[in-house]
């Protein structure tokens, strides 16, 4: 999927300004374009970002693009920080944003739970019970997990997140561990 150019824009507007040295992370990067805007809006050096995508395509996107970004050539392009890897395995926190439009639905499917869950918790609301595991649980938690103290975090998520009575645990989550500035309806 390919966020819309707008759609970062607004993103990035909302964010402001970040320092020179800012770290920042997209653990579901897609295309890069959260990575080639924080490159642009704040001219971040290309050690300070990382973009982590699962999926083959979306993942070669990105490198290629901030290769062209850096002329990048060669061996250098071994120097893109884009991993082809499950972004919601553990990759390191204190990223001061955390920034993106995580890939989502009801479900998780993509294998390695364990790896996930050395990480990230499968009873969020603590009542004994495993959660409904769904893509967006886990992202909004590897969001919380990775942004350090003070940081920011900047996601696209589905409306309904804030609404409907099943995700009741998320938003018990979001509000426990992040101190929420905007909640923007954007139209489909």
């Amino acid at each position: 999927y390919l966020t819309e150019r707008c759609i970062i824009g607004f993103m990035f507007g909302l964010i402001g300004d970040l320092k020179k040295d800012a770290k920042v992370l997209d653990f579901e990067c897609g295309s890069g374009g959260f990575l080639a805007a924080a490159i642009d809006n704040n001219k971040l050096e290309l050690e300070n970002i990382k973009g982590i995508d699962i999926e083959e395509l979306p993942y070669v996107i990105a490198k290629t693009y901030l290769a062209l970004y850096f002329g990048s050539i060669g061996e250098e392009m071994d120097n893109i920080p884009v991993k082809h890897d499950n972004g919601l395995i553990y990759h390191g926190k204190n990223y001061d944003l955390v920034i993106g439009n995580p890939a989502g639905g009801s479900k998780y499917e993509h294998g390695e739970e364990e790896k996930v869950f050395e990480n990230l918790n499968n009873d969020l609301d603590e009542d004994g019970n495993r959660d409904k595991i769904s893509e967006y649980n886990l992202s909004i938690q590897q969001a919380v997990q990775s942004a350090r103290i003070g940081g920011k975090i900047c996601l696209v998520l589905p409306e309904g997140l804030f609404s409907n009575s099943q995700d009741e645990f998320l938003r018990e989550y979001i509000a426990k561990h992040c101190s929420v500035l905007a909640i923007v309806s954007l139209p489909r």
